[in-house]
């Protein structure tokens, strides 16, 4: 685990938000929680005969691999823009450990979630919805900060995937091997 100014508790469940204030916290707790809920987490991967980095990538023994791009933002497009642009020029379809990772996931954490009113919970709703069409009609999913589960097509409950090994859902990689695809195909950057 990556050495930062604040510690990450064992169990990420209890982590205080408010002290996650850089993308490398973000990094910290996303890498913790991974593991916390058996998945393989490795940082700052090239892919094959690069020079970029990319935040993540994490297996699961029964789901395979995935890339994850980590952005800690405010309201603003540009973190966003930057995290489209990294993983579809320089991350999706090159090969890591010698396997060629289609399924990128978005993973943003907002400055603005440390805030408890009502009013901002639904703007950070309504925030997170129109980013997550964005990256998903691009074939990339999107990890809901909020409740730790991504989603790779908005209304297709089989390309919803749970982080926590209790988790609700049931995903079909077969599925969202078939959205990504399409999306790759029906937008070839």
């Amino acid at each position: 685990m990556a050495v930062s100014e604040y510690a990450i508790p064992e169990n990420p469940h209890q982590t205080d938000y408010k002290k996650i204030s850089n993308e490398i916290l973000y990094q910290d707790y996303l890498e913790r929680y991974f593991e916390w809920n058996d998945w393989t987490v490795i940082r700052e991967v090239r892919p094959s005969q690069t020079e970029y980095r990319a935040d993540l990538l994490v297996e699961h023994d029964d789901l395979g691999w995935f890339g994850i791009e980590t952005k800690y933002t405010n309201r603003g497009g540009r973190k966003m823009a930057e995290a489209h642009h990294q993983i579809v020029t320089k991350y999706r379809a090159k090969m890591y450990f010698g396997h060629r990772i289609n399924r990128w996931i978005y993973a943003p954490f907002y400055e603005f979630l440390e805030h408890d009113s009502y009013q901002n919970w639904m703007n950070e709703q309504y925030l997170m919805g129109i980013t997550q069409d964005f990256f998903q009609r691009n074939g990339i999913g999107y990890l809901n900060p909020l409740d730790m589960t991504i989603q790779f097509e908005r209304g297709n409950g089989d390309t919803y995937i749970g982080i926590d090994r209790n988790h609700r859902y049931e995903p079909d990689i077969d599925e969202i091997d078939r959205v990504v695809k399409r999306r790759m195909e029906q937008y070839p950057y």
